[in-house]
């Protein structure tokens, strides 16, 4: 139970307490897409099991109901008072049927499923059943006919009257007691005494025949044990089943009529509910699938909040009941699209199914992989997703979750354009169908016409959506709700073929099947109103479309809450029509709304929020509001330097914007400062040197470059340049996301700069033809060392330093290739391997005039393959390229992320760190430390990081070094605490970083970690984790 109380406000009038509760099952239903539409039978019939049976019911920890729910209200608290002290079960009855707060409060809990309104009646419900089996038995003694009919009239939402319209000869289920009467005209003229309170109600009378010789759960005529005796009540156990007979609607007195059947337990129907509930738990425990449930009937919060109970007062046992509530509070976070806590807690049931050897082969393996392979799907991680999907078949025992796991793949390649094989995809997912299956088999046509459309094959889509309808009325009738999906598909697929008419026709017949079979809180008339809002933004009707946007928003906001992404993105729509409207304080409201939902879901710095900044702010511009631009443009210049260095080439638009801004203001002296910081965001701060990442157009070793290249060999050796605190551009890291992703295999480098490397991107996929200013290699074994300075040799390529191998010693070189110069053999071998299997050539910034580095995209084009070149200036090979794109490199590279929909890592400072000590084997508590760096993307680099270390010791400097290696003898005579404090270089103001151990011997023998440097922040971060390198 919870741990507070309920307290519970004064009972106001309530329109609906008269209302009627019901559930339906359709075994149609089941074998649909839409089983949820069962959702709420099925969650009540286990809900009322766990009531009902004593050994499975979750016991009342508190031994007062007046306790529990703390009425304001002074006369319910007198009654739950006097029922806490007087209640007897052989009262039960008469306890209910009394006027008071206690039944309100019961039947109010199980219309609504509040399991916690309702456990603490557990014994009260039982005492009833009890009861009222008893006065059964005496019932059917009594009665001189076989059968009787009994009646209710009352009022029902509209929903359930279109759901018992599309569940004839179903199931229904009465989620409350029934109370009912064998006095027809009493019942009707009850429904017919009063008009509905709202437009969501209308009046019906239940007639209700009831054969005395089936066994069922209990009812009777309660009259001599009811409170109010003279009433010609038969009262009917709460989770009684029903056949619906018929229902139809009375033009002569305006009421709805339904017929129904109170159904046998041994009634076949029955028995197929019970053998396909018992086939979907599958040996899950039956109170943790209530969560489930919740789910289905898209009651996030309650099904949070259900298996967050379990697992926070331990109510299972088993590992696999553990595994199965984290699972379930993945499914709440995928559909609140909050896929980190999500891919947390799948985690979570991981942790259970591999630790424990008995679950090893569990099908919730597979599937826990399975859907962390969709999560990463919906994060645009395409690669990750593709890894989590080979893990769910690699570890997947059963054809139906093959089925699930083959579309899922099918899914993935769609959305990275990969048609071809999403389409072998779906093909493999309809080998593991089974051929009853028929909504499942229609659904997989209907997404192979979804690829057809994509490829621009409407005929051949029209086939497939064709058999899709085929298959799906082999089992269901042409009213089910199924057949909208493709009805909606085929819209789409004319609004693709710019066929608007068409397109409404399909999307409307979509629309009335939904309405006539679904409730109105049901997610698929948003992706209804969402098509047609579509249809009329391609015709340019503009009020149309945002008065369908605004019935998507209505709907989503029945069952998500205010910033679920899917909400954001209505508000989204909304908003820019009203923007293009120039109804610009209602965009502005929308657009408040997007910024308020980015600030409570994600984290400060956040690209989201930024945007969210920049929306409202160039929103403000148009409406000539300078003040109000001005503030949301600095707060998104805020939120972006949280991540990024003022230099940032990002950055210029908003520089640009906020110095036009303060021109417009006449406040000169700030437009200046801003404008100044545009101008200085240049994409790393380097000129030019062998075909930089903007070179504008390259003529081979001019005489600039020669220039420069005599200059740099008259430096000093451990001078640093400017060139060392350069950051890498949005070019560079958009490079490093597309490895990441798996998109990149090589990266062929014309730079000597060194900021490929220091990127992240991983150097076995890079080939730096003109060598690396920060590497040196070992003239005579071959050893590379990286250094956090210019490595390049004084007059020669030799640096003046050896190698560290002690049978070696050899001479260094710098690895910077001269002009005349042959290039690095192993690095042009890579280069060229990589160009006889790639499919796509990218050439940023250089002008393909220099060989051999210009034949590499020459043999691309060789081979038939694609070749796209980024340079400012044409190209001797711009006739044969692909595409030729005349921009600068980072403004191609942001065109092609966002495309792509990858997002740009934020780039920051990387250090390996590598500790070792050893005791001395001459002295006793003598130790020798070393402190060295390493290459943080190969552990077999050396990497020189340190200018300088100091070990410290009652806060006094007892040992210092200031060159390589960095090795100390240290004696622990006093055990105290020793600080080892390690000095940067300092080129992006790196503060010192401490290391802190309790005394010499508490130094580990051999560590590795890794540390992370804001700039920004100024601040260091130390991890064991390579993967939080991956920023």
């Amino acid at each position: 139970m919870r741990e507070n109380r309920r307290r519970r406000k004064d009972n106001k009038p309530n329109e609906n307490a008269d209302r009627m509760g019901t559930n339906v099952y359709s075994p149609k239903d089941h074998q649909s897409l839409h089983k949820s539409l069962n959702g709420e039978f099925i969650l009540y019939q286990i809900l009322l099991e766990q009531i009902s049976d004593k050994k499975k019911a979750l016991t009342f920890n508190e031994n007062s109901l007046a306790e529990y729910f703390q009425p304001d209200d002074k006369n319910d608290k007198q009654i739950m008072t006097e029922f806490d002290e007087e209640y007897k079960s052989e009262k039960a009855i008469y306890w209910y049927t009394r006027e008071s707060c206690i039944y309100k409060i019961l039947n109010k809990g199980l219309r609504t499923q509040c399991i916690d309104d309702v456990i603490p009646f557990g014994s009260f419900i039982r005492d009833l059943n009890k009861q009222l089996d008893k006065e059964h038995k005496l019932f059917i003694e009594q009665q001189k006919t076989p059968n009787i009919q009994v009646y209710r009239g009352q009022l029902i939402s509209k929903d359930e009257v279109n759901r018992l319209k599309s569940s004839q000869q179903g199931l229904i289920s009465m989620n409350s007691f029934l109370s009912t009467s064998t006095n027809r005209k009493k019942a009707l003229e009850f429904a017919t005494s009063r008009p509905p309170p709202n437009d969501t109600l209308t009046s019906i009378l239940l007639e209700i025949d009831v054969n005395l010789h089936y066994l069922s759960k209990p009812y009777a005529d309660i009259k001599r044990l009811s409170a109010f005796p003279e009433e010609e009540e038969i009262l009917f156990m709460v989770g009684s089943i029903f056949r619906i007979d018929n229902i139809s609607y009375d033009d002569e007195i305006n009421l709805w009529i339904a017929k129904l059947t109170l159904c046998s337990l041994t009634d076949p129907d029955m028995k197929d509910f019970s053998s396909s509930l018992k086939k979907e738990l599958n040996g899950q425990n039956e109170f943790v699938s209530i969560g489930n449930y919740f789910i289905q009937v898209l009651k996030y919060d309650l099904a949070q909040e259900h298996f967050q109970k379990i697992l926070d007062q331990n109510l299972v046992k088993e590992d696999i009941d553990f595994a199965y509530c984290y699972y379930g509070l993945a499914q709440v976070n995928c559909k609140m699209e909050d896929y980190n806590s999500a891919i947390s807690n799948i985690n979570k049931a991981l942790k259970y199914l591999l630790n424990n050897s008995s679950l090893n082969n569990h099908s919730l393996l597979s599937l826990c992989y399975n859907d962390l392979g969709s999560i990463y799907v919906n994060q645009s991680n395409y690669i990750v997703a593709l890894q989590f999907f080979n893990k769910a078949l690699s570890t997947n025992n059963n054809n139906n979750n093959l089925s699930k796991i083959y579309s899922a793949l099918s899914d993935v390649h769609f959305k990275m354009a990969n048609y071809h094989m999403a389409l072998e995809y779906l093909e493999k997912s309809l080998e593991y169908q089974s051929e009853t299956e028929y909504s499942i088999i229609a659904n997989t046509y209907i997404n192979m016409g979804k690829i057809y459309v994509a490829t621009n094959e409407s005929e051949k889509a029209s086939q497939v959506f064709n058999k899709a309808n085929e298959y799906q009325l082999k089992e269901l009738p042409n009213t089910h709700p199924d057949i909208s999906y493709t009805y909606n598909a085929i819209g789409l697929m004319f609004l693709d073929e710019n066929q608007q008419e068409k397109a409404l026709e399909y999307i409307e017949k979509a629309h009335q099947l939904q309405l006539e079979s679904l409730p109105n809180n049901h997610p698929d008339f948003a992706d209804s109103y969402r098509n047609f809002a579509n249809v009329y933004m391609k015709k340019g009707d503009l009020d149309k479309a945002l008065f369908y946007y605004e019935k998507v928003l209505e709907n989503q906001l029945k069952t998500l809450l205010w910033s679920n992404p899917s909400v954001v993105d209505t508000y989204r729509s909304i908003g820019n029509i009203h923007r293009e409207k120039k109804n610009y304080d209602q965009a502005s409201i929308y657009f408040h709304k997007i910024l308020g939902s980015q600030l409570e879901r994600m984290p400060l710095s956040d690209t989201s929020i930024s945007n969210a900044y920049q929306n409202i702010g160039d929103l403000c511009l148009e409406k000539l509001n300078l003040d109000e631009a001005l503030h949301f443009y600095l707060e998104l210049l805020n939120n972006e330097l949280m991540t990024k260095l003022h230099e940032d080439f990002s950055l210029i638009h908003v520089y640009k914007t906020i110095a036009n801004i303060y021109y417009k203001k006449r406040v000169l002296d700030q437009s200046l400062i801003y404008y100044n910081r545009a101008g200085i965001s240049t994409a790393t701060g380097i000129p030019d040197f062998r075909s930089g990442m903007d070179t504008v157009l390259e003529t081979g070793p001019g005489e600039w470059e020669l220039e420069d290249h005599k200059k740099k060999r008259k430096k000093t050796a451990n001078v640093i340049d400017d060139m060392q605190k350069a950051i890498p551009s949005l070019a560079h890291m958009a490079l490093v996301a597309l490895q990441r992703q798996g998109r990149l295999k090589c990266v062929i480098s014309q730079n000597c700069d060194g900021l490929h490397w220091r990127s992240g991107l991983n150097p076995t996929n890079l080939a730096e033809l003109h060598g690396n200013m920060n590497l040196e290699l070992c003239s005579k074994c071959g050893t590379k060392y990286l250094r956090d300075f210019d490595t390049v040799g004084i007059q020669s390529h030799y640096t003046g330093r050896q190698c560290d191998k002690r049978n070696c010693r050899g001479r260094l070189k710098d690895s910077i290739i001269d002009f005349g110069e042959d290039l690095p053999q192993d690095a042009l071998d890579k280069a060229f391997d990589h160009a006889e299997q790639a499919d796509l050539c990218l050439v940023l910034g250089s002008s393909l005039t220099v060989t051999p580095a210009a034949d590499i995209p020459e043999r691309v084009v060789e081979r038939k393959q694609k070749l796209v070149i980024g340079n400012l200036q044409q190209t001797p090979l711009h006739k044969v390229a692909t595409l030729n794109i005349h921009a600068f490199s980072d403004a191609i590279m942001k065109g092609i992320m966002e495309r792509l929909n990858i997002p740009i890592p934020t780039w920051i400072v990387r250090r390996r760190i590598h500790v070792t000590s050893q005791p001395s084997s001459n002295k006793q508590n003598q130790y020798q430390i070393l402190i060295e760096g390493r290459d943080p993307d190969n552990v077999d680099i050396p990497y020189t990081l340190f200018e300088r270390i100091r070990v410290i010791v009652d806060q006094k400097v007892i040992k210092q070094r200031q060159r390589q290696p960095f090795v100390f003898d240290l004696v622990d005579n006093d055990q105290q605490p020793i600080i080892i404090r390690l000095y940067f270089f300092g080129h992006y103001n790196e503060v010192p970083f401490e290391l802190t151990y309790p005394n010499l011997k508490s130094i580990p023998k051999d560590e590795q970690f890794y540390l992370l440097y804001d700039p920004m922040k100024g601040q260091w971060k130390k991890t064991i984790h390579s993967d939080d390198l991956l920023v």
